[in-house]
């Protein structure tokens, strides 16, 4: 197959791409890439969204994964999460958060738009595979877990919740030193109101598993379900296998089900008034008939020799969003103590400041999400491919 490729001048007016020899490769999907990219496409995974390729930028050699997302215009969601990551990615920058270098598409015109190209640096593999092929040892874990907790108190006090953490959107460098959090697919701003259907089950908080009300503006109760996710990714780093992962049940809500007795027999009972704040009569009549629950000995259970470790998932397995660490204490505590030492000295950690204009140009952009129409969809989203540029410089 030959490849035609544009011109500068084609590429930027246009941005329209060309289709390069990678069907094999892709099981039969088409890919296209900018000019300016080799066309030896390795294949980096299949998700529910799309591909996703390995690709370099000639002029730099940088490797860049770029996902492939077909979209489905039957609703308006899934366009909605698309942006979402855009604007997202688009505003933010830290150095364990993957930065999006490029939007582009396919298509000749807005109203034929059914592909996007989101074209990110590739950080390296994903933990996940990284922790099934190879030893982690427990002092990787702790620089792992405080570099997670480091890009959550970024986002956390911008005022952004990530709401789908796990080993799978976290990756790792070769070196093993820099680790980046990915996929903002789900990613919202804290606003009054945020929908709970959330997080990949096994690592979903219990307030989201009892359905708890989510019409709250305490940022703290929000952002909690992010660490209660790290502590699930920490456990299976650790255990080579996820904590909670003994549903026997192929029934979602029974599996669901099964997962919030397992989350209480480890972390104990809720009070009678959180089991009151559940507002499905038959999840809570069906949570009244489980046994009484005592909190377990978390140094029992997690055989790992530094007792930091197993205090600090004692503070993260709490039920109560109110009372579970933050991630900007997660950063303070003492099993971290060695990152902020300077000759000795303990240097505590630094705050990021919240950012009141990015929460009031997040919400403006909210609020005219909910009143776009699918043409209006895709002309938004096209100007993101013809136009996009990463603006902050945080």
């Amino acid at each position: 197959m030959k490849i035609r490729f544009l011109s500068k001048s084609e590429y930027h007016k246009t941005k329209l791409q060309v289709l390069c020899p990678t069907t094999r490769i892709f099981r039969e999907t088409e890919f296209h890439l900018p000019f300016n990219y080799n066309t030896n496409l390795k294949t980096l995974g299949f998700g529910a969204y799309g591909v996703v390729g390995l690709s370099t930028i000639k002029s730099s050699g940088l490797q860049v994964a770029i996902k492939k997302i077909n979209i489905s215009w039957h609703h308006t969601l899934f366009a909605k999460r698309i942006i979402r990551e855009i604007e997202l990615l688009s505003q933010i920058e830290h150095e364990n958060i993957i930065s999006l270098l490029e939007v582009y598409t396919s298509n000749s015109n807005p109203k034929d738009l059914d592909t996007i190209y989101l074209a990110t640096e590739f950080a390296g593999d994903d933990i996940y595979y990284v922790s099934q092929n190879h030893k982690l040892e427990q002092n990787q874990i702790i620089h792992i877990t405080f570099q997670i907790f480091k890009a959550l108190e970024y986002l956390h006090a911008k005022g952004i919740v990530h709401r789908d953490l796990k080993p799978q959107n976290i990756s790792v460098s070769s070196d093993g030193l820099k680790v980046k959090i990915l996929d903002f697919g789900l990613a919202r701003y804290m606003s009054d109101k945020m929908t709970s259907y959330v997080v990949t089950c096994l690592y979903r908080a219990p307030e989201i598993l009892c359905q708890l009300d989510y019409d709250r503006s305490d940022a703290t109760y929000k952002g909690a379900v992010d660490v209660w996710s790290v502590g699930c990714i920490i456990c299976e780093l650790i255990m080579k296998t996820p904590l909670f992962n003994r549903t026997t049940s192929a029934n979602f809500p029974r599996k669901e089900l099964e997962l919030i007795e397992q989350i209480f027999y480890l972390c104990g009972t809720p009070s009678i008034q959180y089991i009151a704040k559940i507002p499905s009569d038959l999840l809570r009549q069906a949570i009244l008939q489980f046994p009484r629950y005592k909190r377990q000995d978390f140094h029992s259970i997690f055989n790992v020799n530094d007792t930091k470790m197993v205090d600090l998932l004692d503070k993260i397995f709490v039920i109560e969003p109110s009372e579970r660490i933050t991630a900007y204490h997660a950063m303070k505590d003492e099993l971290f103590q060695s990152f902020y030492s300077n000759h000795g000295v303990y240097v505590r950690p630094t705050r990021t400041l919240p950012d009141r204009t990015l929460k009031e140009q997040m919400l403006e952009k909210e609020n005219q999400f909910n009143q776009m129409s699918i043409e209006e969809f895709k002309n938004y989203l096209w100007e993101k491919c013809l136009h996009f540029k990463k603006k902050s410089k945080n």
